[in-house]
């Protein structure tokens, strides 16, 4: 079997990561390359994972100081020597024997990349076969049933994924075409760099069933609230995904089909899935400026054409209407939504919206796709 390198993301994951350090060491017939990065390098961090991890095939990494998720990834992955990469935060795990299997699917089908759907998990440290796992329902509805190879040319529905740990990938594939995180986004990285993933047009094959187990725990990083400043850097990184597409346009690809999904996409992504709207219609210097950007992105482009037959623009307008304050219209209401964004009438875009249904409410992360 092909050498993986698995590499496992640290920072304050003390209950958590000997159980996910050890979930990707306990798959069978694995060669097995693992990389932990440590991205807190204190006395007390190095003393804890030394305890755990010295008796252990473990390679773990140091960083000089916290340098973020983006950096913290990126050093793995220039650690890493097999001939597929995975990533696994801190405080998640593997399932019993998917990572193998994702593996020797890897290898039967020659794809550059495999799909690996996800369970939510409960919070508490350790795991057990009784425990009631809940599966994701994107990858139910969407990914579960796939058989052959796609790429985001064939299958539009790819855009939907926004997390890399939802893929086993060739490091070669990522070496040819460049693809690493952006090293200034310190949180919130994930998407520009799936955007990458796909835009370079590598096949991926699906793994029918849950290979990884994803903890939505308090105190993690999409759970925790958010300062002005993350959502600062939230904007950054939507913005950030159109510099991405651009990146591939200038390289002869036709993209224009994924900016305007990536439009709908960032629609609901400042509306449902982060605070960035709703921090937009306060009246402050920093509300100002996140309008002034939102407004920019939605005027960079005609407003798509919502297709009954695109699954991915039906999901996300079924995603925006539970923050509209009138939503009986459906895409008419996104539409309305979409131009008073555009035309900068923020007086009409607090009329739309139910300021208190943003976000669900409180400043909290949905679960990632």
């Amino acid at each position: 079997m092909a050498k993986l390198s698995a590499v496992v993301n640290f920072y304050d994951e003390f209950a958590f990561v000997a159980d996910s350090v050890r979930s990707a060491m306990s798959q069978p017939g694995l060669d097995l390359e693992l990389i932990l990065v440590n991205d807190n390098p204190t006395l007390e961090t190095s003393s804890f994972l030394g305890n755990i991890f010295d008796q252990l095939p473990v390679n773990v990494i140091s960083t000089p100081a916290n340098i973020g998720l983006s950096q913290a990834r990126n050093a793995g992955l220039d650690a890493a020597s097999g001939d597929y990469v995975v990533f696994l935060d801190g405080d998640d795990f593997f399932l019993p024997g998917g990572l193998t299997e994702t593996v020797a699917l890897a290898e039967q089908t020659g794809a550059e990349m495999v799909h690996g759907q996800f369970v939510h998990a409960p919070a508490q440290a350790g795991f057990s076969p009784k425990v009631e796992f809940v599966s994701n329902g994107l990858d139910k509805s969407y990914f579960s049933k796939v058989q052959d190879l796609k790429s985001l040319w064939s299958f539009p529905e790819l855009q939907m994924i926004v997390t890399p740990w939802k893929f086993l990938m060739k490091r070669d594939y990522l070496v040819r075409n460049k693809i690493g995180f952006e090293p200034d986004l310190r949180k919130f990285e994930d998407r520009p760099f799936v955007l990458s993933l796909l835009l370079a047009g590598g096949q991926i094959a699906f793994y029918p069933k849950p290979y990884r187990a994803w903890r939505h725990r308090p105190g993690s990083i999409s759970s925790m609230a958010k300062s002005d400043d993350e959502i600062g850097l939230m904007m950054v990184s939507v913005l950030r995904c159109f510099e991405v597409i651009d990146r591939f346009e200038t390289n002869g690809k036709n993209v224009s089909g994924v900016r305007q999904r990536e439009l709908a996409h960032a629609l609901a992504r400042v509306s449902t899935a982060t605070p960035i709207l709703r921090r937009a219609l306060r009246e402050d210097s920093f509300a100002t400026e996140l309008r002034s950007e939102l407004s920019a992105l939605f005027k960079s482009a005609a407003v798509p054409a919502f297709s009954a037959g695109d699954a991915f623009l039906r999901a996300k307008v079924a995603g925006i209407a539970p923050v509209l304050a009138d939503n009986r219209g459906g895409i008419d209401s996104v539409l309305r939504l979409w131009h008073a964004l555009a035309n900068g009438d923020w007086g009409q875009v607090s009329r739309l919206v139910k300021v208190e249904n943003l976000f669900g409410g409180a400043d909290q992360a949905s679960p990632a796709s």
